[in-house]
């Protein structure tokens, strides 16, 4: 019996630690494919790191690479100061408290 890539990648979502996915991702070359998708990593890296990724172009970019990269800098780097330009705002669109994201540069 198999499951399905939908029931495949409903499992892997409910596991909680990168490592596991990655491990899980050993157990076949379809589940090595589904270990991959954005809607895995975009969480570990929300957990993790505070990211809160989204946007048409997230499809595109390796998120297990982004977050094995940035847990090797964690590693290896103190923490030291950072400088940026930001802006936390509705977009213009007068939605109040509920439509707030944060934009830096």
């Amino acid at each position: 019996m198999e499951l399905d890539r939908a029931s495949l990648l409903a499992v892997l979502q409910r596991l909680d630690k990168p490592g596991d996915l990655v491990t899980a991702a050993l157990a076949s070359p379809v589940i090595a494919h589904l270990a991959r998708a954005p809607l895995l990593w975009t969480r570990f890296l929300s957990e993790h790191y505070g990211l809160h990724l989204e946007g048409p172009g997230l499809s595109s970019v390796d998120l297990q690479a982004v977050f094995a990269r940035m847990a090797a800098a964690r590693s290896t780097t103190k923490p030291s100061a950072l400088r940026f330009l930001a802006a936390y705002t509705d977009g213009g669109t007068d939605g109040g408290e509920d439509e707030l994201h944060y934009w830096a540069e």
